[in-house]
């Protein structure tokens, strides 16, 4: 398990509400 990945996969989905 990749964290950075994580991390990277939550900032995108945080843009995507925030767009929303």
């Amino acid at each position: 398990i990749v964290l950075e990945s994580i991390d990277l996969f939550n900032f995108l989905n945080w843009l995507i509400e925030f767009n929303n």
